[in-house]
């Protein structure tokens, strides 16, 4: 009878550039066939636009953002039994002239912006030191629009 899974190598730890993508995979070897299922924060993951490969070797995501810095593991599975690899994380290196939107309540409000805030990366907001000051009444005013102070 196959014992159960044996997880050869672990997820890696991933720093992304905000709006790339990340990938973490795992190689576990068994007799038997196995199934994988992607956590994220102890939280089991499903397929979406964003994510992709959820009960796959290997977990995508695209177009990285402050809403995906987490911890993520895979669990190995087969008729035999289940092994939990080892949570690999993922942060973010924000790219010059973006900073984060405090709160992720407030990044949806800054992706379709019609000035600098165009096509930026979900939970990201291009600014200046005007813009920044902006930010910071907007989030403790909870103001949920954005207007230019020039």
């Amino acid at each position: 009878m196959p014992g159960k899974p044996a997880i050869r190598t672990q997820p890696q730890d991933q720093t992304n550039v905000v709006g790339t993508t990340a990938r973490f995979s795992v190689a576990a070897t068994s007799s038997a066939p196995l199934s994988y299922h992607w956590r994220k924060d102890g939280v089991p993951l499903s397929d979406s636009t964003h994510l992709s490969g959820a009960t796959d070797s290997t977990l995508t995501i695209s177009h990285v953002g402050a809403p995906d810095v987490a911890d993520y593991a895979v669990e190995v599975s087969n008729v035999n039994g289940t092994v939990t690899s080892s949570v690999a994380r993922l942060t973010l290196q924000a790219p010059a002239g973006l900073i984060p939107v405090v709160s992720e309540n407030y990044g949806e409000n800054f992706d379709g912006m019609s000035s600098t805030g165009t096509n930026t990366p979900a939970g990201w907001f291009v600014g200046t030191a005007r813009y920044e000051l902006r930010l910071t009444w907007i989030v403790t005013e909870s103001e949920h629009h954005f207007t230019n102070p020039l």
